[in-house]
């Protein structure tokens, strides 16, 4: 799995940029999913966050955590 993600500058420089982008690559194997988003510079912004979790019964959502720099930061929940 891979693409790119823009989102709107919530924890960056907003005075270089009022959009942060990302690349998206990652895996999905049954119903877990791994993915690592890695934010290109913009805003000032340039770590990466992992994310891992597990598509329920419907497909429909993803559930999980996300940690950055290997240090567990909270929840995540992705809606289709």
């Amino acid at each position: 799995v891979s693409g790119t993600v823009t989102e709107t500058n919530a924890f960056g420089d907003q005075a270089l940029a009022l959009f942060l982008t990302s690349r998206v690559e990652g895996s999905i194997e049954g119903r877990s999913v791994n993915l690592t988003k890695t934010y290109d510079g913009s805003g000032g912004v340039s770590h990466s966050v992992m994310y891992t979790g597990q598509i329920d019964a419907s497909g429909r959502r993803i559930r999980g955590t996300y940690t950055t720099s290997g240090t567990p930061e909270g929840a995540f929940e992705m809606v289709r």
